[in-house]
């Protein structure tokens, strides 16, 4: 995950359980969620992640509603890691 996804995470409310530290001037070590933490935080909007095996590359799928008869999917766009597909799926579920 790269520090922009990272930067957008924080700004976007990610659960406080997971703790995103960026890296500073004077603080170089940082913290970002991993993959298991991404899926969590997704929590039962979490469908799926799927590997393009010709484009080398992963995307997210999940539910925006999960009222009875809903099955509005969403999903990343295609990443380069599973960690940062799921992290922007986060984002799109939490506009």
């Amino acid at each position: 995950m790269d520090y922009e996804l990272a930067r957008q995470l924080k700004d976007g409310g990610f659960p406080s359980k997971y703790p995103i530290v960026l890296p500073t001037k004077e603080y170089k070590t940082h913290s970002y969620p991993k993959l298991e933490e991404l899926i969590d935080a997704c929590g039962s909007h979490f469908s799926n992640l799927i590997y393009g095996y010709l484009s080398g590359t992963f995307r997210a799928y999940g539910f925006s509603d999960l009222t009875e008869g809903r099955d509005d999917e969403v999903c990343s766009d295609w990443c380069k890691t599973p960690t940062e597909a799921v992290a922007r799926l986060w984002l799109v579920l939490n506009k």
